[in-house]
């Protein structure tokens, strides 16, 4: 708490505030403090970055200095290097600091053919997955919708009146296969329902980008 009047509970550290200014820690979203250097040509999705995380380095005693005190530490790797985490500089160790394993998918993008025709590949995969799982969504509703209206209907019916015309039988949908363990964070991407962040270091490599994207 930060204040002249407020209830101090007992252990709790003072710091006298006279003359200085208390602000917000600053966000540093993109950054790879602590991680090997990676590289490759390959497509990890299911790396994390949390894995290779270490609170106990030096730097994580100077960056409070800066006055940034949440980061986003991107993971090294290939061209799909993997998901990347959120912590914040609280010293409560690694559990406490990062705030998500999974804040965003890091792809790496160079201007060469051997990165297009990984994402194509990856990207094509992918997309059958989100595609049929967008599919078996529609096709529950209508299903869902056909069986109430039918529960309905039947409520309404005369008792021992039997109807002159048959309906076929209702089919329950069936959920589509699961994508291999790897690609889960690649369609959780996909779909929308974690960031992505495109790297590259020229506009050669976010012109190739572009042309998968197409």
């Amino acid at each position: 708490e930060i204040g002249k009047d407020v209830k101090i509970p007992p252990g709790a550290t003072v710091v006298d505030g006279t003359g200085l200014t208390a602000m917000p820690g600053f966000i540093n979203p993109y950054i790879a403090f602590g991680m090997s250097r990676g590289g490759g040509s390959g497509s990890t999705p299911q790396n994390l970055a949390f894995d290779e995380f270490n609170p106990a380095l030096d730097i994580y005693e100077d960056l409070p200095r800066t006055g940034f005190t949440t980061y986003g530490i991107a993971p090294a790797g290939g061209i799909i290097s993997g998901q990347g985490l959120v912590m914040k500089l609280n010293g409560l160790g690694k559990e406490g600091m990062v705030v998500s394993k999974s804040a965003f998918l890091r792809i790496q993008v160079r201007a060469d053919s051997g990165t297009k025709d990984t994402l194509r590949r990856e990207f094509e995969v992918v997309k059958k997955h989100v595609d049929a799982d967008l599919k078996y969504e529609q096709d529950k509703k209508k299903y869902e919708e056909e069986k109430k209206k039918r529960e309905e209907e039947a409520k309404k019916k005369e008792p021992g009146k039997t109807d002159e015309k048959k309906e076929e039988p209702l089919q329950e949908p069936k959920p589509p296969a699961k994508p291999a363990a790897r690609l889960l964070a690649l369609v959780s991407a996909m779909k929308g329902e974690i960031p992505t962040v495109v790297h590259g270091d020229n506009p050669g490599s976010i012109a190739h980008f572009w042309q998968v994207m197409k």
